[in-house]
């Protein structure tokens, strides 16, 4: 937390970078808390055991198998994301089936892909577009 404030002390002349942080303030704020054991089962399926790429995560009581996604795909990569990293988003690419797969690298981090400012700009206008084609 204390970081944090000392990160918006030091950006304080920076209107993007304030507008920015109170956008994660007010989504953090907001955010609810998991289960304990379901955080717990996703940290230990999906990247402990990263059972979701080799073909061993099962849902429902079926098999997961990505190559069976045949629809189109579009991932955006947010080139600032500490949380999933590029490579690991930009590898879901070659993991699905479908043969219509569009990735958009964007200048954005985790949660600035859905929830931040420029969001609009980089991700729901494009997306908007790319919807049109296939709609």
């Amino acid at each position: 937390t204390l970081t944090r404030y000392w990160a918006l002390l030091q950006n304080y002349h920076d209107r993007d970078y304030v507008a920015a942080w109170e956008t994660m303030g007010e989504f953090l704020q907001g955010f609810l808390d998991y289960p304990q054991e379901a955080f717990l089962q996703f940290v230990t399926e999906f990247i402990r055991d990263d059972k979701l790429r080799s073909g061993k995560l099962v849902m429902g009581g079926k098999n997961v198998d990505l190559k069976r996604v045949l629809a189109s795909v579009l991932l955006f990569v947010g080139t600032e994301d500490k949380v999933a990293s590029p490579a690991s988003v930009e590898a879901l690419a070659s993991l699905v089936g479908s043969k219509d797969v569009t990735v958009k690298q964007v200048p954005l981090g985790h949660i600035g892909l859905v929830e931040g400012s420029r969001a609009p700009k980089y991700v729901w206008g494009p997306m908007v577009e790319w919807l049109k084609v296939r709609s």
